[in-house]
């Protein structure tokens, strides 16, 4: 009895396996797909950027405390390395004010967390993109 129960149960295994490979197969593999969907996230990804001749600044009106504490520490960080590299364009906008301006950024590469700072070329297209807890470190490999 016991040897047709173990049978039983590798018939199950190989039978699921056999069902699990042929909806594999006529399937797309899963790397094309994030190929495509990061293509649809960032439709200009693929062509070259340039160096970094501006940086906006993403922050927000309205926020918790520590947001708000993320933020202005980002913004203090940024000042602390612009000190030290040469002039750049720096702009600053609000998630919840500047809203197609942050939709437009979104477009390029999502941003997830307050604050964003966009690296972005001559031509507007993203170099970089920090968020979140900012390093002076960071910021000084990308500034010019």
């Amino acid at each position: 009895m016991r040897k047709w129960m173990v049978l039983l149960g590798l018939m199950t295994c190989f039978s699921m396996l056999a069902c699990e490979r042929q909806a594999n197969a006529k399937r797309p593999s899963d790397a094309p797909v994030a190929a495509e969907a990061v293509a649809k996230e960032a439709p200009l990804s693929k062509a070259p950027v340039g160096k970094v001749a501006q940086i906006v600044f993403v922050g927000q009106k309205k926020a918790c405390d520590c947001t708000r504490t993320r933020i202005d520490e980002g913004w203090s960080v940024l000042q602390a390395a612009l000190a030290k590299a040469k002039p750049i364009e720096v702009r600053r906008i609000q998630l919840d004010v500047d809203k197609k301006e942050v939709e437009r950024l979104r477009k390029l590469r999502t941003m997830l967390v307050a604050p964003g700072l966009y690296f972005l070329d001559a031509k507007g297209l993203v170099v970089e993109l920090l968020q979140g807890e900012l390093d002076e470190a960071q910021l000084a490999a990308l500034l010019p």
